[in-house]
């Protein structure tokens, strides 16, 4: 693969291959600055990616999600697409900012009038009573990923009206 400032020459037997990677490169770098993993990654979901020819991505007012795994892709379609979707996995792979992305984008639409908040309250071997302070001093913690972002997609103002 060669460059001149935006315009790319690529070569060789799995160019298409290469040219999906640098696509998916792209649009990610609009949001983030783009590190060695998700040079990784990318190149893990067209190489395995059993969603041919759909690129799913998620679009709200504030910003642009472009998914970037097949995994990702299937989650984010499957609350889409059905009415109830749980999703589990390691941490840090993305299940709640692409849920409130996606409800973010369905509110925006107005495909629904309003967004309730469920998560897991009680950790493997924790009880809510030996936490200090009152049930919503408790509760924070756990719902904080998701105030995160929605403020990140709404902005704060709205967010505390919404709320």
């Amino acid at each position: 693969m060669n460059n001149k400032g935006e315009d790319f020459t690529i070569k060789g037997e799995n160019k298409h291959i290469a040219a999906r990677v640098l696509q998916d490169l792209i649009a990610l770098s609009t949001s983030q600055p783009i590190e060695i993993y998700d040079v990784e990654m990318a190149i893990k979901a067209c190489l395995h990616d059993d969603l041919p020819g759909q690129s799913v991505s998620i679009k709200t007012k504030r910003k642009f999600i472009h998914i970037r795994s097949k995994n990702q892709q299937k989650y984010v379609l499957d609350i889409k697409q059905k009415d109830c979707t749980f999703g589990i996995g390691p941490a840090g792979t993305g299940k709640t900012y692409l849920a409130v992305a996606r409800a973010v984008e369905a509110l925006e639409a107005s495909d629904v009038r309003r967004i309730i908040l469920v998560r897991p309250a009680v950790e493997a071997g924790e009880k809510l009573g030996f936490l200090p302070g009152d049930m919503n001093e408790k509760i924070d913690p756990y719902l904080r990923p998701i105030y995160d972002a929605l403020y990140e997609m709404l902005g704060f103002d709205k967010v505390e009206k919404l709320l």
